[in-house]
């Protein structure tokens, strides 16, 4: 099994590669700052031992609620880093980097300010035992 200390090094990885592409190429940078919250969302439910994806009939932001709530999140900020997982999927995995609709100050600061304030905030609660 995948120790989910590489998964997190792995998002750190892509989400610092990601603001390095913006000046160059804005949508590849997109999809790096969503693999960086892919992988760090992916290191939080294995440090759990669940499963990469909800269950059948149950939505990623529900699942992630409880996740978050599961680390010690009372319901609004669990249901906010919901909230940051599903916007960046659509807006910079979907939208800029399969639509190619990349807004300049739009995708670019939710990338610097939101997604790095959910990829530390995973850090920090991956510090602490679920």
């Amino acid at each position: 099994m995948e120790d989910y200390r590489k998964v997190l090094d792995l998002g750190l990885k892509y989400y610092e590669e990601g603001l390095a592409l913006f000046r160059i190429h804005p949508w590849n940078a997109c999809e790096k700052v969503w693999g960086g919250i892919w992988n760090s969302t992916r290191a939080l439910l294995k440090r759990m031992g669940l499963a990469e994806e909800p269950p059948k009939g149950i939505t990623w932001r529900s699942y992630l609620e409880e996740v978050f709530m599961k680390y010690g999140l009372g319901k609004d900020e669990a249901r906010d880093m919901a909230g940051i997982f599903i916007d960046a999927r659509k807006k910079l995995h979907g939208a800029c980097f399969y639509g190619g609709l990349y807004e300049e100050g739009e995708d670019d600061v939710m990338a610097r300010t939101i997604c790095k304030k959910y990829i530390l905030k995973i850090c920090e609660l991956l510090k602490r035992k679920p």
